[in-house]
């Protein structure tokens, strides 16, 4: 074979070579992930909250900022827990769903009942949205479920209670003579208690509750009322009606203290 024959064929080989080792390269990454075990994507809902602003979410959903109250506005700024209920007011706001505590409590156990769930958090209670001003209903409903089993004591029906007997009070959330009054029409006994941490502990640890208005600090910047369910510890549980997160966590007296404005002790009558 001539020697400018046997060039051009080398040539043409290397050339092939080359072809062959870059396409296999560009196969690698493909071969790779066939090769690795699946790995589990959490569905694109359950990221929205965190994923999501309020105006990308609105965009993205076919909404305006503007479909959203200022009151959800800031529900949304300050509080992470409320998120998706402000994201979902558009879709939801308008729906009646029906309120069936009955089969999510459990006997002899304090439910953990927020303000802003969907079945009731758009209805309108005091001016507001109950997702804002419902604090007194949802905390009391919690201790009477709790203490007598009656499902259908629920946040709404309490929040209707109040206003039905001028227990409300205009831009100033729900008055203090609603628990030990609208308690006793539920079922329960109570008393007000002094802000000792002795006397806090006996009436926890005799199986009462403890209903306590607080002022700014953790749990508000202005007033807001939760429920002492009991200690651990040496430090008590809390059922926040407007944090799950704080409902999380132990707490003691110390960090209470400051922040009380009102206690009453609750028990079945």
């Amino acid at each position: 074979m001539p020697m400018k024959e046997k060039t051009k064929n080398r040539i043409w080989t290397a050339a092939l070579g080359v072809l062959i080792a870059v396409a296999a390269l560009l196969a690698l990454p493909a071969l790779l992930r066939a090769a690795l075990p699946a790995r589990e994507v959490e569905p694109a809902e359950s990221l929205e909250p965190v994923v999501y602003t309020l105006e990308s979410y609105a965009a993205a959903h076919g909404y305006k900022l503007s479909d959203y109250p200022e009151a959800l506005v800031e529900l949304y700024e300050k509080n992470p827990d409320a998120r998706r209920f402000v994201l979902e007011y558009p879709a939801k706001k308008d729906l009646d769903p029906e309120i069936d505590l009955s089969e999510e409590v459990t006997a002899g156990e304090v439910p953990a009942l927020y303000q802003w769930d969907e079945r009731w958090g758009y209805r309108t209670y005091n001016g507001n949205f109950m997702a804002r001003s419902g604090c007194g209903p949802t905390a009391l409903s919690m201790a009477i479920i709790g203490l007598t089993g009656n499902t259908d004591a629920d946040p709404w029906t309490l929040a209707q209670y109040a206003e039905e007997h001028h227990y409300n009070v205009p831009d100033n959330g729900t008055s203090w003579a609603f628990i030990p009054e609208a308690g006793a029409a539920f079922g329960l006994r109570s008393q007000v208690l002094a802000a000792g941490e002795s006397s806090i502990a006996q009436e926890l640890e005799s199986g009462r509750l403890v209903l306590c208005c607080v002022g700014p600090g953790d749990f508000t910047d202005n007033g807001h009322f939760l429920l002492l369910t009991g200690m651990e510890n040496g430090m008590y549980r809390v059922h926040d009606p407007n944090s799950p997160s704080n409902t999380a966590q132990l707490w003691t007296y110390d960090r209470l203290v400051s922040q009380i404005r009102g206690l009453w002790s609750l028990w079945r009558a």
